[in-house]
């Protein structure tokens, strides 16, 4: 079972961050983890009718950095006891503070509240999908609403058999989804899309075997994607003590993984993400950002071993 060892809480002035944060602090009492939670303030500029020359752009941010620490410690005060708890305020932009104190401190995990509910799915702002693209450790992101406790927890995963990195992605979506599953008593849904390319191409189609209908070869397409699916999920079930639930779905996985997950109210969606730069992956580009953008759940998303961050720590 997986665990988490040193969690970054961020807190979002502007959000609504109750959830997240007891996501948080729940994860890091059983896991008996270290938890830091963090601010990151974008600019301090004077109010309106402030005499700029007695308050300094120093002094400026060295209060803002004391007031928000101090409403932080109140807010960690009931749980010093129960985990060991630090706090920090960051200037500037946000994702890149974030990633950067990943580095520094190899958190294994970032957890933190999306911006106001839209209509029909969360709204990830763009600090969600600069992270989704670029953290180096697991993102989660909590939907306001999100129950104490799961009911029933998704992982998509997806079929790249000439990459080991990605097939190891596979196992460490399994392992985090499970793992949750497991703490929770919540049931676990293995999803994979596919679909059979250019099979609506008239020209492609006549140049199959005669005698060998374009029928015929979207069926093998499909079997040898659900021969994988319930291997991979054998494979694992087969030295963990959960049998997950397999959906093969034919369709652009942008479309039919939020809806399926809408249509059995998944309450966390577990999925891999890379970036454009770096290791090609999971769900690239596009279709990650289709699969992200329609959820109205909780996601924790993931990265493959070895992904290679575009965000450089300035070790000065």
């Amino acid at each position: 079972m997986l665990r988490f060892q040193n969690i970054l809480f961020v807190n979002r002035p502007g959000a609504d961050n109750s959830r997240a944060f007891n996501r948080a602090i729940t994860l890091a009492v059983e896991n008996k983890a270290k938890l830091k939670v963090i601010e990151v303030h974008t600019t301090v500029t004077p109010a309106p009718g402030m005499d700029e020359d007695q308050f300094s752009h120093s002094a400026l941010i060295e209060a803002t950095r004391t007031e928000r620490l101090n409403h932080i410690d109140k807010m960690l005060e009931p749980f010093q006891s129960l985990v060991p708890i630090s706090s920090e305020i960051f200037f500037g932009m946000p994702f890149i503070e974030i990633i950067m104190e990943v580095q520094r401190h190899k958190h294994d995990l970032v957890i933190l509240a999306p911006d106001k509910k839209g209509i029909g799915t969360i709204i990830f702002g763009s600090t969600h999908m600069h992270l989704l693209r670029k953290c180096p450790c697991p993102v989660w992101i909590v939907k306001a609403d999100e129950l104490d406790a799961f009911n029933s927890i998704m992982a998509a995963v997806d079929m790249r058999v000439t990459d080991s990195r990605k097939e190891e992605l596979n196992g460490k979506i399994l392992e985090l989804a499970s793992s949750l599953a497991v703490a929770e008593g919540s049931e676990l849904h293995v999803v994979h899309a596919w679909s059979a390319p250019y099979a609506n191409l008239s020209a492609f189609n006549d140049q199959l075997s005669a005698g060998y209908a374009s029928e015929g070869w979207i069926n093998d397409v499909r079997d040898s994607h659900k021969d994988w699916l319930h291997e991979l999920i054998d494979e694992f079930s087969g030295s963990h003590d959960i049998k997950p639930v397999a959906h093969l779905l034919q369709g652009e996985a942008s479309d039919v993984i939020p809806q399926l997950a809408g249509r059995l109210g998944i309450d966390l969606v577990v999925m891999g993400t890379v970036a454009r730069t770096g290791i090609a992956g999971f769900f690239i580009g596009n279709t990650a950002e289709g699969i992200i953008t329609q959820l109205d759940c909780s996601l924790l998303a993931v990265k493959p071993e070895g992904f290679d961050c575009p965000i450089v720590l300035d070790r000065d």
